[in-house]
């Protein structure tokens, strides 16, 4: 059960026109953006994962990274895979400094992986955020948004 709000099981579409063949012109309807968070608190020497899951087929857009407490100990990177532990999305970033993490870098296959996460015939991809750290962190606390467009999955002869 859903609630509380209004929820959707296919994408919000927004535009009038959808086929780019439409005599009125070129198509106009766009997709919404969408976000969900998870909150990653320390747990000693323990690696930490929260996990998102996202409809399949979504375009992973960005993810923002926001160190409420610094992670203390010697290092505690942040990875986002499709495992725990992953670097499917975002390879080892670290999280020693409180505030937003800036110039996060990703190699061209994880932006190749983040344009359309899974195959398109499952409920849901499960999008894992794990923090794994070197000693023993006593204090850390991170809040990952991430953001994303469930695109629209035409079947054969439906578009």
């Amino acid at each position: 059960m859903a609630g509380p709000g209004s929820t959707f099981a296919g994408p919000l579409q927004s535009g009038n026109i959808w086929n780019p063949g439409d005599a009125r012109g070129p198509a106009t309807v766009g997709l919404a953006v969408l976000s969900q968070k998870v909150t990653l608190t320390q747990n000693g020497a323990n690696a930490v994962t929260g996990t998102i899951y996202v409809p399949d087929g979504s375009q992973l857009v960005a993810f923002y990274i926001d160190n409420t407490v610094a992670w203390n100990g010697n290092t505690s990177p942040l990875t986002i895979g499709l495992t725990a532990g992953g670097t499917d999305f975002l390879s080892a970033t670290s999280l020693q400094t409180a505030g937003r993490v800036s110039g996060t870098a990703f190699t061209a296959a994880q932006l190749v992986a983040m344009q359309q996460v899974g195959s398109g015939t499952s409920n849901g991809i499960a999008i894992d955020f794990t923090v794994t750290p070197t000693g023993t962190p006593t204090a850390g606390t991170t809040i990952v948004t991430l953001i994303y467009i469930q695109t629209i999955q035409l079947n054969a002869g439906a578009a």
